[in-house]
């Protein structure tokens, strides 16, 4: 299970000036790999990088681990678009990887152009908890509020999943369109009451969208609706479907897709 932790920096007059002369090299870089991207019309991470990695790192005096991060960054972002040059502002965030980053019980180390520099943080119990029982604390973006004039370190950690919990009062319903309901007990209820009213109001709208006149244009913008009968008839359905399994100590739970269990007593309609 992933989660995100942002923890807040308190870097010295001069860690703040490492950390923003690198964040405008990197960010710098991710432009020119961009641009050359675009002008090449390649997309993929490993030919970008035979492209630009050597004249990134001449040009912006990036270490090689950000220069391989700022080929990354550009190539994740024309994944989603490749319609248009990307372009990136001189304080967007820089991404750190574990090799870039390392998070300690009260201070970070992060690699900018001056070297490691180890930076305080602070956070309250919430973010203690979470990296300390974070089974791996993966990738990192640094972040500038200008507005505000301070540092933000967005963490993200692998936490352990939850222990599944065994449901011992809920009852799996799948809601489908021949059978209305069927319980994980295997008690089905037919839906050929919803379908004939979808078939009724099929043929309604029809005969009237046909007609075309203006009284029919208006009693189909107001009855020809079957949404409101269909959800009648399911809720009449759970209805029926609770009081079965009342004695059961158990009440169904049904969704839409996919049978879920969930806990509780309150009744929810089909």
């Amino acid at each position: 299970m992933k989660r995100t932790v942002t923890l807040s920096l308190h870097p010295t007059a001069d860690q703040h000036a490492a950390l923003m002369a690198t964040m405008r090299a990197f960010n710098a870089a991710c432009q020119s790999i961009s641009d050359a991207a675009w002008e090449a019309r390649e997309f993929r991470r490993v030919p970008v990088h035979h492209l630009t990695y050597y004249a990134v790192r001449e040009r912006f005096n990036l270490p090689s681990q950000l220069a391989v991060r700022a080929i990354g960054v550009v190539t994740d972002s024309y994944k989603a678009d490749r319609e248009r040059r990307h372009s990136f502002g001189q304080r967007s965030a820089v991404v750190y990887d574990e090799r870039l980053c390392k998070v300690g019980a009260a201070t970070v180390a992060l690699r900018t152009l001056d070297g490691r520099q180890c930076i305080n943080w602070a956070g309250g119990g919430y973010q203690k908890s979470q990296l300390t029982a974070a089974v791996r604390i993966g990738e990192c973006d640094l972040v500038y509020r200008a507005d505000k004039d301070r540092w933000r370190l967005a963490v993200t950690i692998d936490l352990p999943d939850m222990p599944r919990t065994p449901a011992v009062d809920a009852i799996g319903v799948d809601q489908g369109i021949v059978n209305v309901a069927v319980t994980s007990d295997g008690d089905m209820y037919g839906g050929a009451p919803v379908l004939g009213v979808r078939r009724r109001y099929f043929h309604m709208r029809r005969k009237l969208q046909k007609k075309g006149t203006k009284s029919a244009r208006r009693l189909l913008k107001r009855r020809a609706k079957p949404a409101q009968a269909s959800r009648q008839e399911r809720t009449e359905v759970s209805v029926r479907c609770v009081p079965h399994h009342h004695k059961a100590d158990s009440r169904p739970c049904p969704r839409h897709g996919a049978r879920r269990r969930v806990r509780g007593s309150q009744r929810h309609p089909v």
